[in-house]
């Protein structure tokens, strides 16, 4: 019987996984450490489970995170039916869902930083647990309300409480957020990496329905949440925006 050689495992490396291979030796069988290998320099959290759209459009602070605390291993809480959403970003390097495995991530790891953009309680809650170095947006007070880290996480929990400061805002969603986060806004871009299967059925559907693929398209979504519904807009200012 042959001795298997023992072999060196580069575990702060951003791509190990542990329970399988990493994405460059199951490409190429490239062993530890590679061309690719990448020391981490931390463990960063995101936090941001409602609603499906929010958790979207905060993908756009990702690129930024990556650009201004390069090596970080980014790891993101979020609720099952969203994680569609994050599959094959190349941003982010674990998706958990909020559940079970959540609470044991919580209790199995050490952050170097927690980003809860979200003023829930559910998400503050789980920023509170959360063991972490520094945590930026909305944690949860001994007491039992949502309180903010900062200034700009102040700002936009009033926004959210007082109707008269919402009216008067005149930022977008995505600068505030950069702002909570204390990372430039320049270079924030929505993220949604499709595999080609999703872009063939997307294709496919269009296709079934008559529209030709090879045209410009303008798509319009006209439904809306149950929570919010006096965002949802009435049907004839769908139609003048259409004409």
């Amino acid at each position: 019987m042959t001795k298997n050689k023992s072999r060196k495992l580069s575990y702060d490396c951003k791509y190990y996984i542990g329970d399988r291979p990493c994405r460059w030796h199951k490409q190429t069988g490239i062993l530890c450490e590679c061309e690719d290998y990448t020391p981490l320099k931390g463990n960063l959290l995101i936090i941001k489970l409602d609603a499906i759209g929010d958790v979207l459009r905060t993908t756009c602070i990702l690129p930024v995170i990556v650009k201004e605390w390069p090596n970080l291993r980014i790891s993101w809480i979020t609720r099952p039916e969203a994680i569609s959403l994050l599959e094959n970003n190349p941003y982010i390097d674990e998706i958990v869902a909020y559940g079970p495995d959540a609470l044991l991530h919580l209790l199995s790891k050490k952050f170097d930083y927690v980003i809860n953009l979200d003023a829930g309680k559910i998400s503050s809650e789980i920023a509170t647990i959360a063991k972490a170095r520094e945590k930026v947006g909305f944690v949860m007070h001994e007491n039992g309300y949502v309180i903010a880290t900062n200034k700009e996480a102040e700002e936009w929990l009033q926004l959210g409480v007082f109707d008269d400061l919402k009216k008067a805002n005149k930022r977008s969603y995505q600068e505030i957020m950069c702002s909570i986060a204390g990372i430039p806004s320049e270079d924030m871009a929505y993220v949604l990496s499709l595999k080609e299967e999703e872009k063939e059925k997307g294709r496919s559907c269009l296709q079934e329905i008559g529209v030709d693929i090879k045209k410009p398209i303008v798509g319009i979504h006209t439904g809306g949440g149950g929570r919010w519904r006096l965002k949802q807009w009435a049907e004839e200012n769908i139609i003048a925006l259409i004409d």
